[in-house]
């Protein structure tokens, strides 16, 4: 890895992990994470250090190290998550209309040595519809239409980057132990997380 290079989402890791500033690590956790995805995705200089960081880590202990890697990404991310939790809950869920939840899939990326890693350059956008809401009702001077949910329990979907109604990485909850998101939909696509059905 060459020394001489350093990524530029780095500078924001310090103020991302204050402690005593609640604002400016969940403002420097967004940078930095933006500022990865941004540089990841342009420079290869960046994706070439990024791949020697990972090689270099889990020619070591890999399962050592895999927990080092998660604890350090979760003191960068913590702060923005922790205002978009909705809670752990041990009965089941019915969203409000509009509303659906979503077990969302986490892409996994296989390394020359065959050791699987959780993809972590882009935000997942696949996932299966656990809960689905009642019908929305729109009432017009005119006229009331009702729009039934366009998915079913069960529906593998493709759903917005960083979908979620309370922005990213969206609105999470556990229920059961078990992690999901909620996501809105609607007729309108601008007001809809969801993208496409997968289908056999």
């Amino acid at each position: 890895m060459a020394s001489s290079y350093k990524p530029t989402w780095a500078r924001y890791e310090k103020d991302a992990n204050d402690p005593n500033d609640a604002n400016k690590a969940l403002k420097a956790s967004d940078m930095y994470l933006t500022e990865r995805k941004k540089e990841l995705k342009t420079s290869a200089k960046a994706r070439n250090w990024e791949k020697d960081r990972k090689e270099s880590i889990y020619k070591q202990k890999p399962q050592y190290t895999k927990e080092r890697i998660k604890e350090q990404q979760d003191k960068i991310t913590k702060p923005l998550k922790s205002i978009k939790d909705l809670g752990s809950f041990d009965k089941s869920l019915k969203p409000m209309p509009g509303f659906i939840i979503v077990e969302v899939e986490t892409p996994e990326v296989t390394t020359e040595s065959g050791i699987i890693l959780a993809e972590t350059t882009k935000e997942p956008n696949t996932g299966t519809v656990v809960e689905i809401s009642t019908p929305l009702t729109f009432v017009s001077k005119d006229s009331i239409q009702t729009i039934p949910c366009p998915v079913e329990i069960g529906d593998r979907i493709l759903f917005k980057r960083m979908a979620g109604q309370m922005g990213s990485p969206g609105a999470e909850l556990s229920i059961n132990g078990n992690d999901y998101r909620l996501m809105r939909w609607n007729i309108s696509p601008i007001e809809s997380d969801i993208l496409a059905v997968f289908y056999e």
